[in-house]
């Protein structure tokens, strides 16, 4: 009688602990979303991470009607990482195409260095200095 006792358990094995479906992407997706945000004062950095982390965290989902904690938090931070990335793009775009003399001195100093460092100006280097090619940006953008 003991024999068929023992004879239905399963000795050695136990219960795996398993994962919430999609749990792992949305840790990635969290992890990507702080990444990209952390990065933001970059310009491709926080845009590949950002859309990486969003993709991950919609993934994440599966057949569920709701993203979980962790895939919320990953889609908030890629999207804010994303849109403060090309705010600031967009800001320091402005603000160099209405200060033009920021770009000429820029090219003075970028010329200088190059002066010191290498010991030749940048004309011989690349056939026309940094304040010219500063200049010629300048006009592109119209006034």
């Amino acid at each position: 009688m003991e024999y068929f006792y023992n004879q239905n358990k399963n000795y050695g094995y136990y219960d795996q602990p398993t994962h919430p479906t999609g749990q792992v992407m949305a840790g990635a997706a969290m992890i990507l979303g702080i990444a990209a945000l952390s990065t933001c004062m970059t310009f491709y950095l926080p845009i590949v991470l950002g859309c990486i982390g969003g993709i991950l965290a919609l993934l994440s989902k599966g057949f569920d009607r709701k993203l979980s904690g962790s895939a919320k938090v990953g889609l908030l931070c890629s999207v804010g990482g994303i849109a403060v990335s090309l705010i600031l793009t967009a800001v320091n775009i402005i603000y160099l195409v209405n200060n033009p003399e920021v770009l000429l001195d820029f090219g003075r100093q970028t010329d200088q260095t190059m002066q010191q460092v290498y010991g030749q100006s940048s004309e011989m280097l690349f056939g026309d200095s940094y304040e010219n090619m500063m200049r010629q940006l300048i006009e592109f953008f119209p006034q």
